[in-house]
Order: structure tokens, then sequence, then C-alpha cells
């Protein structure tokens, strides 16, 4: 019987679709995953644990009534020095439990990998650089999901880039063909929705994610057959001050919305915009794509520059024109087939299960090399 092989791995948070990947992932290997923190909306204790169905999951933590699901920092150390361990991950290198972890790992020769959900590569200098080139330098190898990622790792000299694809969707979430134009109107009309076409654009309503660009492109357009459905919570008071002293009517905030209901907007939608300032990944176009979605995204998204192939575009997030052109240019185009067909190609290169099988191709071929 071939030997399963043993990870253990420290991240931040317990993100949805962090325990979604690691319960995959546990499946294949014998998983150990030390989350360095709790989210603060998560109140239940004992969810956590109901939740990691295939893999062990502890929080760093010395002082609760919950002993049983909880490791103290010595412990975490000592459990990153066992050498019965085949694999070492560390996620989040700007922690300062990860950077202690890692320079003591460093310092006992003990081989460990840094992995990132994405980042942007930056230039700079001082000791926190130093730091960085130091941590990334010592690691045998870092995982990276994208171009601009492996850019990052390699401005801080990683001796080895692995790539995998990033996502938070299933195979099973992906539809099986380009959505009609009878299952559009539809899932519109169940919403009252009565638009020629709809944009639609998700994330949290801070500065960062770029709403006030894309505000600022339907200000422009001036089209109210075209409906903007943007999703990601309580809308701000300058987004709602600038709706109504622009009366764009056809602009509509709404609260987070489950999974289920997310994606029956993402249907029933006809262009998928994201004007971020900056993501070092974003899922929501791995969402986008998986309904079959054609894609504008600014240059500031990670995903966009592996997820977007003849299925949209990626505008400098400094082109305001270069927006509203785009997006007038895939609305007037009453047939996006292609568009969706491609979108739909590339989400079943991006699942859950093929960046499972990723990641064991690679500990196979470490464990092959050692």
């Amino acid at each position: 019987m071939k030997k399963r092989i043993k990870v253990i791995w420290t991240t931040l948070l317990p993100s949805p679709y962090r325990v979604d990947f690691f319960n995959e992932l546990g499946k294949e290997c014998d998983l150990t995953v030390v989350f360095l923190k709790k989210s603060s909306k998560d109140r239940d204790f004992s969810w956590f644990k109901n939740s990691f169905n295939s893999f062990n999951g502890v929080f760093l933590s010395a002082k609760t009534k919950h002993q049983n699901q909880t490791i103290s920092r010595r412990r975490l150390f000592k459990s990153f020095y066992d050498s019965t361990v085949d694999i070492r991950i560390i996620s989040n290198i700007d922690n300062l439990t990860n950077i202690a972890l890692m320079l003591h790992l460093k310092k006992r020769k003990i081989p460990f990998y840094i992995e990132a959900d994405g980042a942007f590569p930056k230039s700079g200098s001082g000791l926190k650089e130093k730091l960085k080139t130091i941590l990334i330098h010592s690691a045998e190898g870092c995982f990276s999901p994208g171009i601009m990622c492996d850019s990052y790792f390699n401005r801080y000299k990683a001796k080895k880039v692995f790539r995998y694809p990033f996502t938070s969707v299933k195979k099973s979430d992906i539809v099986e063909k380009p959505i009609s134009t009878a299952e559009k109107e539809l899932l519109r009309s169940e919403r009252n929705i009565c638009y020629k076409k709809v944009i639609i654009s998700v994330g949290q309503f801070i500065p960062r994610k770029g709403f006030d660009i894309l505000l600022e492109a339907i200000n422009l357009i001036q089209n109210n057959d075209i409906g903007v459905y943007i999703i990601g919570g309580d809308a701000p008071k300058n987004y709602l001050d600038y709706v109504e002293q622009h009366s764009l009517k056809n602009v509509h905030f709404i609260n987070f919305l489950n999974k289920k209901e997310l994606f029956q907007y993402y249907k029933l939608s006809d262009l998928f915009v994201l004007t971020t300032r900056e993501d070092i990944w974003g899922l929501v176009l791995n969402e986008a794509i998986s309904c079959g979605l054609p894609i504008i995204s600014s240059n500031k998204c990670g995903a966009a520059f592996e997820l977007i192939k003849n299925n949209g575009m990626i505008i400098d997030i400094g082109d305001l024109n270069g927006i509203c052109q785009s997006i007038l240019k895939f609305l007037a185009n009453d047939n996006n087939i292609s568009c969706s067909n491609n979108s739909l190609a590339i989400a079943r290169e991006n699942t859950l299960e093929k960046m499972v099988e990723k990641h064991i191709q690679i500990f196979e071929g470490i464990l092959q090399n050692e």
C-alpha cells in the first residue's frame, strides 16, 4: 500500500475557500493545518471541528476550553521539527509567528516551502525587504498561482517556483454550457430585473475594490438599458450619494448573498466587470467564468492574467475611457457564445480538484528528488 504523504501547513484564517481546499487535499494526503487566527464572525468554535472533514485542523491558542482543537506556539514549532513530516508549507509570511517559525527552520536546516494565493512584485528597500529576501530564499521552493506571483517570488530570490491553479470553484459548480437567453430572462423575471443587458460586479465595498471607478464608467456611458448590480454588502454613503447626484437609476447595490443565490446573479448577467485597484488574486473571476461570463478586469488583479484569454479584456486601471469602450463592445455583441465557451474551458482547468491534483504532483516530485 502506497504511503500517504504527511503534510503540515500554517495559514492565517479558516476562510471558506481555504477549508474547502484543505478538505479536498486531505483526501489525498495526511494533512494537518494550523490556523493562526479565528475569524471574528465565527463565534461558534464547534463549527470549525465539524467543517474539518478530511484534515486535522487546529488553532494557535494556548488558552481555551477547547484544548483538543488548539496548539501552542511551542507545539506548532515542534510539529514542524518532526522528522516524520514530508512537506512543510507556510502561508502568510508577514505574520510574526510564521517569521519566527521560518527563521527557526532555517537555523535547524529543516526544509520548508512557502505558499501564496497571489502577490504583485514591488520595488523597495530597507530591513523589511531584506528580511523577505532571507525568508523566501531560505525556502526550498514557493507555490505560486500565477505570473504576477512568480515575479514577486523571483524578486526575492526564490530557489524554485511551483505553479498551481488557484480557485474556490469545484468542478460541479461549473455550468455545462453557456446560459441561454431564455434562461437569463427567466432568472431576471424572478428578480424583477427588466434591463436589456446586465453587468455584475462582486466584492467588499472598500476603496481598494474600485467600485467608484465602475460608477464613473457607468455615468459616462449613460445607458439606462444596462442594469448594473454591485454585490458586496451595505453600500457606503459616498457611493449612494454619487448614484443620487448623477441619477444613476440603473445602478443597484446588493448585500452579501449566499453562494447559491450569488451564482444565480452570475448566470442572469451578460458581463462581469472588476475595476479593482489591487487584488492579489480575485476569486470572483473564477466564479464568473464558471458561469460562462465574459470578463473585463483592471490590470491590478492577479487572476486576470491567468483567467482572461479570448474571453474578455484587461484594462489599465487608469484608463477610464478604455473601460467604457470595453463594456460597450461586449454588450453590443448579441452573441458572446465563443467568449462564454472560452470562459467555461478555462474554468474547467482551474477547479479545486485540479488545484489538489497539482499540489499532490508537486509533493511527489519533491520527495522523488530528495
